[in-house]
């Protein structure tokens, strides 16, 4: 029965102009394994690894022995990674599309309330750095006033170390 299909799906492949040779010449860019990667990857995107093993048919790997999960819950992991396997289905395509440029915008404005927030930071900075050095000159040019006021300076006195 593979052979069959494999038969048809490469005269489907010719009929359609789709079956190009990958770089290496070796094999079509287009492949029943393509799709078969396609899909492991994109469940396995979704954060459902295990998922995506089950439905290649890996029944016999190490983590199989231990996915045990109910057909309904199957159904319902399969219902949320459809979507992302359908590639004519327009409506989510235009749908997924908007939903990454409306986190694209978001991210956007983020990034600029933070480049605000870094121009702020670095304008207080500033000020606040050229506030301390005149304050401190204005202390030096003042210092015998403040002696007056305070008292002399305290001495640093050297320890012996013995």
């Amino acid at each position: 029965m593979y052979k069959t299909l494999l038969l048809h799906f490469s005269k489907l492949l010719k009929k359609t102009g789709l079956d190009k040779k990958r770089d290496d010449g070796q094999r079509r860019q287009i492949s029943f394994h393509s799709f078969r990667s396609f899909v492991k990857s994109t469940i396995s995107n979704q954060g459902y690894q295990d998922f995506s093993e089950w439905v290649l048919g890996h029944r016999s790997s190490i983590s199989m022995k231990y996915y045990k999960v109910k057909e309904l819950e199957r159904r319902e992991i399969y219902k949320k990674c459809m979507k992302y396997l359908s590639f004519l289905d327009y409506p989510t395509v235009e749908s997924v599309g908007r939903d990454f440029e409306s986190q694209l915008q978001e991210k956007t404005q983020e990034i600029n309330e933070m480049r605000k927030d870094l121009t702020r930071l670095k304008r207080f900075e500033i000020d606040y750095n050229t506030t301390f050095v005149q304050r401190f000159k204005e202390i030096e040019e003042n210092l015998e006033y403040y002696e007056n006021l305070y008292g002399p300076r305290a001495s640093k006195k050297k320890s012996k170390i013995k």
